[in-house]
């Protein structure tokens, strides 16, 4: 995701109006932000509609929890498109020709499934001699899995099988070819801080993905849910923050912080 203050205002949001609802001991459910969200992921500019939810049930023991909800639809379209690309960048002049169909894409069993049907050719070319050794049409599947390493969202490559390329996979070994080269792109994304972990301010102060799920919802609508979880110190986000809402004083936080240490002790 890219790193910017909308996270960490929507947690500060969280931290006040939890902070509140547990001195008045009442339960809330509410929305701390609904907007959509500019990446580039893969080379591509994709907007992103975000939702950040929390209630009184985000603050359990010494954790404090948030969900975040990414509407990812626009993104699963790249992830056939990139895989595409990646077959057809094997076309190697004369003697290796490739081709490839439009990429279905789909979500299911909370992970994104591609499939590719591919043309392969290898021809013997010399001086203005041309000649087909082998043709073979197939198709690549591959499955795309989040999860959660050391706190970061990543995308993991949970499975990828070339069918029906036995001869020219066995000659060329495209099939290991494209498994690397296409790992190498989910890393990229991995290996990005601003796509996959949380601003440097969030993860300074103890918070981190806990949590990833994709699944589809209503309207052929696919979604990542994502939790962030970090210590049950909510005071510590409104340090130098605006809040409009409730204001709170730095000189006031010890006294705030032992009112709700009290009530969560009865």
């Amino acid at each position: 995701m890219k790193k910017s203050p909308l996270l960490l205002m929507s947690l500060r949001a969280a931290a006040s109006m939890l902070l509140f609802s547990t001195l008045a001991s009442t339960t809330l459910a509410f929305e701390l932000l609904n907007r959509d969200m500019d990446v580039n992921i893969f080379k591509e500019d994709v907007s992103l509609p975000l939702m950040v939810t929390a209630s009184e049930s985000a603050v359990s023991g010494d954790v404090f929890h948030i969900q975040g909800e990414v509407n990812v639809t626009k993104i699963i379209p790249v992830m056939g498109r990139q895989i595409k690309a990646l077959i057809l960048a094997q076309n190697d002049g004369c003697k290796f020709r490739v081709s490839s169909s439009e990429p279905e894409v789909e979500v299911s069993d909370a992970a994104i499934h591609i499939r590719v049907t591919s043309g392969a050719e290898i021809w013997l070319c010399t001086g203005f001699s041309k000649t087909k050794v082998v043709q073979e049409t197939g198709t690549i599947v591959a499955a795309i899995t989040p999860g959660i390493r050391n706190g970061a969202l990543v995308l993991n490559l949970s499975s990828f099988e070339v069918h029906d390329l036995s001869k020219i996979s066995g000659m060329l070994g495209i099939e290991k070819q494209l498994k690397n080269r296409f790992k190498g792109l989910l890393n990229s994304f991995n290996e990005d801080q601003k796509l996959s972990q949380l601003p440097d301010v969030l993860v300074e102060n103890g918070f981190v993905y806990s949590s990833a799920t994709l699944e589809n919802t209503y309207r052929d609508r696919q979604t990542l849910s994502l939790e962030i979880q970090g210590p049950n110190d909510a005071l510590t986000l409104l340090k130098g923050s605006s809040c409009t809402d409730h204001q709170i004083e730095r000189g006031s936080v010890p006294s705030l912080m032992s009112l709700v240490e009290t009530h969560q002790a009865t």
